[in-house]
């Protein structure tokens, strides 16, 4: 998709200022689908202004637990702007999730993914609370194949200069044995939790929070699920080390984040054993 400040005699400004908004936004949208360059007309400006505060608008009311407002809200934003960044319908599947609409969350996901500019893989923020889902419905297969599809695009979110050979993908996948004709909900919903708090690490979303505090609301949640796993353990202390000293609050003390490293070392192995060795070393 490609939208440029010169229309090439595509579609002239005079053209656009006799359209509807509504018929200005389906012209659009033909054109971008076909990677043509195309000029904004101030309706269609105007479209994409409004679509955004009512984003701004329906994250507010997800994080005030108003879920089937923030829903309302999304319908609103995506019918204005059927095409934008993908952001509206990532607040509207964690609404309809809220409100304990699967279905429809899982089909909003399935959108996204099919029409994702990366490709049917889709990105691990839409591809990880996909699969949390499917685990909810019981669709052990997808669940994992989903989780498999966002293992190659995870970012690197620990800090490894002395040690360049560890990545935290290549941890993950080593720390990923799942089997798609053994069921292991439990396992599966710990290692979402994981990668989805490396997702959080490393890029900003819509969620009006710290990253940071988001990434290890979701480690603290792994680590509360499996309390022994090295993997829990690690990502846990490390990324408590991240968090400022008003955050650190909220996810424990210096004694526990330590502990957890401490644990990590003692019955990991690898590269998880390493880094979490790594990490202990900025508590000495």
């Amino acid at each position: 998709m490609k939208l440029i400040g010169k229309t090439e005699g595509k579609i002239g400004i005079q053209l656009m200022a006799t359209l509807s908004l509504l018929q200005t936004v389906q012209l659009v949208h033909a054109q971008v689908s076909q990677d043509k360059p195309f000029v904004f007309s101030p309706k269609v400006e105007g479209a994409f202004n409004q679509a955004a505060q009512l984003d701004y608008g329906a994250a507010v009311s997800f994080h005030a637990g108003r879920f089937a407002e923030a829903e309302a809200t999304e319908r609103q934003s995506i019918a204005l702007c059927p095409f934008n960044s993908g952001v509206s319908e990532e607040i509207l599947a964690a609404a309809l999730d809220k409100q304990g609409k699967y279905q429809e969350a899982l089909q909003v996901y399935r959108t996204q993914i099919v029409e994702s500019k990366e490709g049917p893989q889709g990105q691990p923020r839409i591809l990880l609370p996909y699969s949390q889902l499917l685990l909810k419905s019981g669709q052990w297969k997808a669940a994992l194949a989903a989780y498999n599809n966002s293992l190659p695009r995870l970012p690197d979110v620990g800090s490894h200069p002395e040690i360049p050979t560890i990545h935290d993908k290549e941890i993950m996948r080593a720390n990923s044995h799942f089997s798609s004709d053994v069921p292991d909900f439990a396992t599966l919903a710990v290692a979402i939790h994981v990668a989805y708090g490396m997702v959080y690490s490393s890029q900003s979303n819509w969620a009006d929070q710290s990253q940071d505090t988001e990434s290890m609301s979701e480690y603290q949640k792994a680590l509360q699920l499996s309390p022994d796993s090295p993997l829990t353990n690690y990502y846990y202390g490390q990324g408590w080390q991240k968090l400022s000293p008003a955050e650190r609050k909220q996810f424990g003390t210096a004694q526990q984040a330590k502990a957890a490293l401490q644990k990590a070392v003692k019955l990991g192995k690898g590269d998880v054993k390493l880094a979490a060795a790594k990490a202990l070393k900025s508590f000495s």
